[in-house]
């Protein structure tokens, strides 16, 4: 019954991706699908991220005074807890788990601001947050106990009016947020993405994007023709994937997060056609209440769990190191746009610094660095900024157990000779630049 219930929602919801909405097809159906893979898609990429530990999450915790080394070590549990609820969207969306990742999408958002990231942050991410309230209302107007399943039902007139509502709200949202990011903040990492794919990009480019793309959310409110959702939702999935080919395939998680940016405009043009189908036929029976589901619920929830568990521990049992951390940013740009600038392991850098590479010790608080500062004008002033605040006398030597594994630390190095001047800079802080290279050396004194 399952099976044939999740081939009636594929079939239709693939035929939304052409914009299809015949009356052969299943719409009630295919919007519950839509609305579990954009929760699926947005929470299992969120908890990636957090069993592979990112940095950028940080600035996050320091607004609750989270020291970093919790932080590390609790990261993989909420990738894992986020993981576990996107996989069981899938198998037996609830509303008490959708209520949850309503509230949860929105919380995360809302902290990128609070961490002095802009109010931008909290509007881009709108395809997180959107799907899961409008599935929430769904299943609230059915009738359903906390731990229910949500099956496909017809729905009621002014609950498909609320869902459209809140999907075209959280599409301009997203549209306004990333526009934001262009028009208003010109983030280096736009001009990277569309370099990455070809494009001449600089600000003034990236500026007007972003303020076609402004245009763009705000006119999703008055807006709603199928061709422009699908251009809306092909557009994002283009742009997006971006971060992957401007980084690594690691950052195809980053795609994965921001489901929701796909699938809203899918999940609005059939919930339009749904309005439109009520418009010409008479209201359908409320479907019957169906038995409490808390211990279906219990059974996928724990399935899901142990598989994802599972995984997670054996990636971190042999990946992740809490003690000892690796942290890598190939521009300064990037180092800003995750905050972590503020974590406090490396001192400040010149704006042109780029390949920024740091290890350290959270127990000890060592550290061992390096970096190039591109511009050479830029690299003499810096190195007269620390002759400037010279203290202390002679060289130290770096933490001989941080360049075990170090791999940009040349081997055998330690600051001194050649045509590399080394600054013991208060005290404990040590710095070796080899102009000629542009290359910047930096450590905590053992």
């Amino acid at each position: 019954m399952q099976g044939s219930t999740a081939a009636r929602g594929w079939a239709p919801a693939a035929g939304l991706l052409i914009g299809r909405v015949d009356t052969g097809i299943d719409l009630a159906t295919a919007l519950n699908w839509l609305l579990r893979v954009a929760c699926c898609m947005c929470f299992v990429g969120h908890g990636a991220w957090g069993v592979i530990t990112k940095a950028g999450w940080l600035p996050f915790y320091e607004i609750f005074g989270i020291p970093e080394w919790f932080a590390w070590q609790t990261m993989p549990l909420i990738g894992t807890m986020d993981i576990t609820l996107g996989i069981m969207a899938l198998f037996h969306p609830c509303r008490a788990m959708l209520a949850y990742m309503g509230f949860w999408a929105v919380f995360t958002a809302l902290l990128r601001p609070l961490a002095g990231m802009g109010w931008w942050e909290l509007l881009e991410r709108g395809g997180n947050y959107g799907p899961p309230i409008a599935f929430y209302m769904i299943a609230t107007a059915q009738g359903l106990g906390w731990f229910d399943r949500v099956r496909p039902a017809p729905i009621a007139g002014e609950v498909l009016r609320r869902v459209r509502w809140t999907l075209q709200i959280s599409i301009a949202l997203l549209l306004i947020g990333h526009g934001g990011f262009g028009a208003f903040q010109a983030k280096k990492l736009l001009v990277d993405h569309w370099s990455a794919a070809g494009v001449a990009a600089d600000v003034d480019l990236v500026r007007m994007i972003g303020a076609a793309e402004i245009l763009a959310g705000l006119a999703v409110l008055f807006v709603t023709a199928r061709p422009y959702l699908l251009l809306i939702a092909y557009y994002k999935v283009a742009t997006e994937l971006l971060y992957p080919l401007a980084g690594s395939l690691i950052d195809t998680w980053e795609w994965v997060e921001r489901g929701g940016d796909y699938v809203g405009p899918l999940a609005l043009i059939c919930t339009l056609a749904l309005l439109e189908r009520r418009k010409a036929h008479a209201a359908a029976a409320p479907a019957a209440r169906p038995p409490v589901g808390l211990a279906a619920a219990l059974r996928v929830g724990a399935a899901c769990f142990a598989f994802t568990a599972a995984v997670n521990f054996a990636y971190v049992s042999t990946s992740v190191s809490f003690k000892v951390r690796d942290v890598h940013f190939e521009e300064y740009s990037k180092l800003i746009e995750y905050g972590y600038d503020r974590a406090g392991w490396l001192p400040h850098l010149p704006v042109s610094s780029r390949n920024i590479r740091e290890r350290h010790e959270v127990d000890s608080g060592q550290v061992v660095a390096s970096f190039t500062v591109a511009d050479p004008a830029e690299l003499d002033r810096y190195l007269e900024s620390l002759r400037a605040r010279a203290a202390g006398s002679g060289a130290c030597e770096p933490p001989a157990r941080l360049l075990d594994g170090a791999s940009f630390w040349p081997p055998g190095f330690s600051g001194v000779g050649g045509s590399v001047e080394s600054v013991r800079a208060e005290g404990d802080r040590m710095f070796s630049v080899d102009r000629k290279a542009g290359q910047v050396y930096y450590w905590t004194c053992t």
